[in-house]
């Protein structure tokens, strides 16, 4: 059964037996997983063969946790093979089946999805809508004290946060505090923190992390910064982060925040053209460093995946190091479920008769290779994606919210 358990690590997740990752690392996923398939009896003599514990004289469970380890090592050597940036041996697979269910409607002007819980969460122009998952049924559609769009949402703290930009409206920006339960707004909190002339927007990043809210705050000077909010006092705390130029998405994985930073400069057109990167903190010391590439960090199957304009590229998030490049033209948005990596792009190619380019394409994670034919979709500027079990949810720009239901062949 150790064995089994061994197999399906490797097949969930490549990315856990890289080179790079430590004993540590593989031990534990191994003894979680163990662990979850009822064998907890196995964990202390694993332990033991790994020099962790002191080792009790030979016995039959020890030879048992021999052999584990014997596995163990040899899926990780065979996986370290099969994450190497110029190869992968991995089998073909057949693709996951998304059936498209129709539609929902909503006001104009989304910007951001968030499957929570038994929930779905669609943000955009003034208002947070809030949706069955299963059905698109809306069950609530909450008005928002805020003049612009709300570009981003979280959950933390037993609430729903929503976070207002600011940009174009000469409005303040904002973090909306929401009850789940009924809708009813508990706080409004101003994240400006300006000083002087100096212009703070807020662009969409926002997640949850340490007990805290995080934000990606962009300025018209050369570096923008992240911030927190305490949910206890519902105000900033802590000291900004500095980070690169145009923060925009803000992801919490693998114990850090991840930015992305565009190189764009709010308010300057035309804009500089200045590095982009990706920005890592430690959420409880604030210390902030540069990783090795840019892009926007999406995060799944024990690995971070970044999106540029044309290509998904997988990262060990212990090392930087990519393990492999996908080539998605006009990639805009990544999600994951059912064992797949799901990609929504639309490449600038005016010639389809419709004209809408957009596709949903899947990439298997034991290959990291394109599987099955792109679906081809009808909203013009679609913009996020999500997955809540074995639903997918796409929306647009324009109001229009598409639904897949996920199946196995």
């Amino acid at each position: 059964m150790n064995d089994a358990v061994i197999e399906r690590i490797a097949r969930e997740d490549p990315a856990i037996g890289s080179r790079s990752d430590t004993a540590d690392e593989v031990l534990a996923r191994v003894l979680h997983e163990i662990d979850r398939a009822g064998q907890s009896r196995a964990r202390d003599p694993v332990r033991r063969r790994l020099g962790r514990v002191a080792a009790p004289a030979a016995a039959a469970p020890a030879a048992a946790a021999l052999v584990t380890v014997a596995v163990a090592v040899a899926a990780i050597g065979l996986l370290g093979h099969q994450s190497r940036l110029s190869s992968s041996t991995a089998p073909p697979t057949h693709p996951v089946r998304a059936i498209a269910l129709g539609s929902v409607r909503l006001a104009p002007g989304t910007e951001a999805l968030l499957a929570h819980g038994r929930s779905l969460w669609v943000a955009g122009a003034h208002s947070l809508a809030q949706l069955n998952p299963l059905t698109g049924a809306v069950e609530a559609n909450i008005q928002l004290p805020i003049e612009g769009l709300a570009d981003g949402v979280a959950f933390g703290a037993g609430s729903v946060w929503v976070a207002s930009g600011g940009a174009n409206t000469g409005s303040a920006p904002s973090l909306v505090r929401i009850d789940p339960a009924n809708g009813r707004i508990l706080a409004a909190i101003d994240v400006t923190g300006s000083r002087g002339r100096r212009l703070r927007v807020l662009n969409g990043g926002i997640s949850f992390a340490a007990g805290r809210v995080w934000l990606s705050r962009d300025t018209t000077a050369s570096r923008g910064d992240v911030v927190s909010v305490d949910p206890a006092g519902e105000r900033l705390d802590g000291r900004p982060v500095p980070v690169g130029t145009g923060p925009t998405t803000l992801l919490a994985a693998f114990g850090s925040l991840w930015v992305e930073n565009t190189g764009l400069t709010v308010g300057v057109k035309p804009a500089p053209a200045l590095p982009a990167s990706v920005s890592r903190i430690d959420p409880r010391t604030r210390q902030s460093t540069t990783e090795p590439f840019a892009g926007a960090p999406s995060a799944g199957f024990g690995s971070l995946w970044v999106r540029d304009d044309n290509t998904v590229t997988r990262i060990n998030p212990a090392t930087g190091r990519a393990i492999a490049r996908i080539q998605v033209r006009g990639v805009l948005a990544v999600a994951f479920g059912d064992g797949r990596v799901w990609a929504v792009s639309q490449p600038d190619d005016t010639s389809h008769p419709n004209g809408s380019t957009a596709t949903l394409i899947q990439i298997d994670p034991r290959s990291n290779r394109i599987v099955g034919t792109p679906s081809h979709l009808q909203p013009s500027q679609p913009i996020a994606i999500t997955v809540s079990g074995h639903d997918l949810w796409i929306a647009d720009y324009h109001g229009g919210l598409l639904h897949f239901k996920l199946t196995l062949p």
